[in-house]
């Protein structure tokens, strides 16, 4: 009962915000992310590391989305 109120929610939540938010907010995301794995990078290389590639992926998928 609850998981269907939850998932209620959820899908008007999503209907309510157009794509091309979403899109952005996934883009400011990448970008966040990948400027905290550069700081990051000196004290942890892995972590740094998968923050900048995650972050990366994010920009260009958010913006090849766009693109099309």
């Amino acid at each position: 009962m609850i998981d269907e109120i939850l998932g209620f929610i959820f899908d008007v939540l999503l209907e309510l915000v157009p794509a091309v938010v979403w899109k952005f907010l996934f883009l400011l995301i990448g970008i966040i992310m990948t400027v905290i794995g550069v700081t990051v990078l000196e004290e942890s290389t892995q972590t740094g590391g998968a923050l900048i590639v995650v972050g990366t992926l994010s920009m260009i998928g958010s913006l090849v989305s766009l693109y099309r």
